[in-house]
């Protein structure tokens, strides 16, 4: 990547979007933590570990590993944001100009922020479904949850290489 255009793209400003994205995702990180901290020690010692495609428990373990509901979106947040920090990184789609530069990162950075957003709340709604069905209150995710978190994730994705692609 040219040294231009690594200068171009390092600083470029968060929009508002960007912003609330950003809170959305942490405030999403901080109720995972409240949510098993506020109900840890009311729970079975065995909850839901695997559902089904049709959103049906088909696994049980321990609730030890309710510690994955807070391990995992901490660090696919860290990860997708080094990845935003350092745009430099990044393999983009279409070669990087003077010309594209500002719009290919700034895209990218939105798809970013969108999916870590997007799958962070899947992962509080997994959490909560599988505290609630621990405590009796539901039956499982639902047989809807596997297609809504499909189509939302690749939607995105779509949504964004297409975006790309015209601003290439």
């Amino acid at each position: 990547m040219d040294d231009d255009i690594k200068k171009l793209i390092i600083n470029i400003p968060y929009s508002t979007l960007e912003r609330s994205l950003e809170i959305l995702a942490l405030a999403g990180l901080f109720l995972n933590f409240y949510l098993i901290a506020s109900t840890y020690g009311s729970l079975p010692g065995q909850l839901p570990r695997h559902y089904g495609f049709d959103g049906q428990v088909d696994a049980y373990g321990s609730k030890n590993l309710l510690v994955a509901f807070l391990i995992v979106p901490v660090f696919m947040y860290i990860i997708f944001k080094l990845a935003i920090r350092f745009p430099q990184i990044c393999n983009y789609p279409f070669k990087l100009t003077l010309q594209n530069a500002v719009a290919q990162v700034t895209l990218t950075r939105k798809m970013l922020l969108w999916l870590l957003t997007e799958i962070i709340w899947f992962f509080l709604y997994t959490e909560w479904a599988t505290i609630q069905v621990a405590l009796g209150n539901l039956e499982g995710l639902g047989p809807w949850f596997v297609i809504i978190f499909l189509v939302t994730i690749f939607g995105t994705i779509g949504i964004y290489f297409r975006k790309v692609y015209l601003a290439r």
